[in-house]
């Protein structure tokens, strides 16, 4: 990828056959991950910090006494955790006898300490990842303008990854119509920026590395998070209505 004059050139390399193909558009929207070819070419900082435990992730059928329309977290002994959430590939699908449900933990074998919870049969996916907190220093070099996690990543506590990239990409879009896409990065940085950090400061306390953290997630998830005061903030955050969208 590069830039020519007005027009951004990209070089499309197709899996199938491993043919190039070069595109010349008059802007360029990198979303291409965290591992962005996009951000690396231009030589953009990605400053930011890494957990230095990996966390674990996991699809597979349960048995469980689990309300299937919630998620579901457990903190165990010390720092440990561990969430469950129901994944529904069709809303009509009758209800299952053991259905998947999919579990984020950095811990892989602390499923079976939570009472009720019994797996059934192998896992149907899993991976385990790196949990970052991290933000482009520019959102727009030249005519080249970043979305998603090309230009943010944090951890998937709050599930608001793919729904603040699709936000960024609407917000550019509609830039694009009107002709201002030199607004788009003092629109979506101090947005996306602010997230990660509220984002980044939950995770830590969900962790609960120290005995200071711990009492922390304590008090905040376990006494005031159902309270009428916070329960409405928490909401709108994981639900992305923590913030106007501009234009």
């Amino acid at each position: 990828m590069s830039q020519r004059s007005r027009n951004g050139l990209a070089e499309l390399r197709h899996c199938s056959d491993d043919s190039r193909e070069t595109v010349f558009a008059p802007w360029l929207l990198a979303a291409d991950g965290a591992h962005s070819t996009a951000r690396k070419t231009l030589s953009i900082d990605f400053p930011g910090s890494s957990f230095d435990q990996p966390w674990h992730l996991a699809d597979l059928s349960l048995s469980t006494p689990f309300e299937e329309d919630m998620g579901h977290v457990f903190f165990l002994d010390g720092d440990r955790f561990v969430f469950f959430i129901r994944v529904i590939d069709d809303i009509n699908e009758p209800p299952k006898k053991n259905p998947i449900w999919r579990i984020i933990s950095p811990h892989k074998d602390c499923i079976g300490e939570v009472e009720g919870v019994k797996p059934v049969g192998d896992p149907i996916w899993q991976s385990d990842f790196q949990v970052s907190h991290r933000i482009n220093q520019h959102f727009q070099v030249g005519n080249v303008f970043f979305a998603g996690d090309a230009a943010h990543i944090h951890s998937p506590i709050g599930a608001r990854g793919m729904n603040l990239g699709l936000e960024d990409a609407f917000v550019f879009s509609r830039l694009v119509r009107s002709g201002q896409m030199a607004r788009y990065e003092a629109l979506r940085k101090s947005v996306d920026e602010g997230i990660v950090k509220k984002i980044e400061l939950l995770s830590r306390t969900v962790m609960g590395r120290t005995t200071l953290a711990r009492l922390v997630r304590f008090v905040l998830l376990q006494w005031l998070m159902p309270t009428p005061l916070f329960r409405p903030q928490f909401i709108k955050t994981v639900t992305g209505l923590d913030h106007p969208v501009r234009i």
